[in-house]
């Protein structure tokens, strides 16, 4: 299994397409730039944010299994 940032494809299409590549065993290939089309990413429209106190409470149940996560890919997401 391959997993990636999605704002490292967002970011840098090209460069991230490589490992993609890699790990399927596909040959290398660079797409056009005229193929490559950025994308806005959309924030979303809220009324209002997320409770400060809800932010933490998601954080601390989640940061365990992130950290679990992050050692077993070799990456931190910094989620």
């Amino acid at each position: 299994m391959l997993v990636l940032k999605s704002e490292d494809f967002f970011e840098r299409p090209t460069e991230t397409l490589k490992p993609v590549l890699d790990f399927l065993g596909l040959p290398d290939w660079e797409p056009e730039a005229s193929e490559i089309v950025p994308k806005k990413r959309n924030a979303g429209e809220y009324e209002r944010g997320m409770d400060p106190d809800t932010r933490r409470r998601l954080e601390a149940f989640y940061e365990p299994h992130n950290k679990r996560l992050y050692e077993y890919l070799g990456v931190d997401f910094g989620w």
